[in-house]
């Protein structure tokens, strides 16, 4: 299995577990409890990766990934 990866501004890599809608659920290979959400933001035709906005961002992401673990 060839799971995509990423390298953050803190220069740890992670690897892509899940991609929902525009958030993206990101695991530290090196430790398992190093688990965060990021949202891909497209500006024209660059494309990036930031921090969430808010607490209420985080429980939408969050909401979302429950959801696709449900079916």
């Amino acid at each position: 299995m060839n799971l995509e990866s990423v390298t953050l501004e803190n220069g740890n890599k992670y690897v892509v577990i899940k991609e929902i809608e525009k958030y993206l659920y990101l695991s530290n290979p090196d430790n398992p409890d190093d688990f965060i959400i990021r949202k891909c933001v497209k500006d024209g035709d660059q494309e990036y990766i930031e921090s969430l906005d808010s607490k209420e961002e985080f429980d939408e992401a969050i909401k979302l990934f429950d959801e696709s673990e449900e079916e």
